[in-house]
């Protein structure tokens, strides 16, 4: 046989062998499907109680004025990371002067056991709800003259905690 005969059947045989497989190659897939269930959200409130008061009304330089507060914080939610915070004044009066230093240390119980917190460092809270006691501390600067007959209110604190 010629040489170009054999190239042709060849070729006719390839062609032949490619257009035979295109058609038997067979793709099967098979899929199930099954329920995940629900996600919730959680949350986190701040409920606090009654109001409590400052315990003087006049600070004269070198004094110091505490207020306590008993507020609920609720966790709904796997380890949530929680920061505390607190500000003292009001709208109409919201900053204090520098001479007035206010700092809040707080006391957390879980219902068995209680933790003195500084409120900013995050703590990792379970599921649960806490007692916690804010103890506000105002501290008048013993060198500070010139804010003689200053009136500052002081009767809103704002208590604020963070999802971190």
């Amino acid at each position: 046989m010629n040489k170009l005969v054999k190239g042709g059947l060849a070729a006719a045989a390839g062609i032949a062998l490619l257009m035979g497989g295109a058609g038997s190659l067979a793709v099967w897939t098979a899929s199930g499907v099954t329920s995940s269930g629900a996600v919730h959200t959680g949350h986190l409130t701040l409920s606090t109680g009654s109001a409590g008061d400052w315990s003087k009304d006049y600070l004269v330089p070198g004094d110091t004025d505490t207020y306590t507060q008993t507020f609920t914080l609720s966790v709904l939610g796997d380890d949530i990371q929680v920061a505390l915070s607190s500000a003292v004044g009001t709208a109409t009066s919201p900053t204090l002067p520098s001479s007035i230093v206010a700092t809040t240390s707080y006391v957390i119980n879980d219902g068995t056991t209680s933790t003195n917190w500084n409120g900013t460092d995050a703590k990792t809270l379970a599921q649960g709800n806490y007692t916690v006691t804010a103890t506000v501390t105002v501290a008048f600067d013993h060198a500070a003259t010139g804010d003689m007959d200053g009136a500052f209110n002081l009767g809103d604190v704002t208590f604020t905690a963070t999802q971190l």
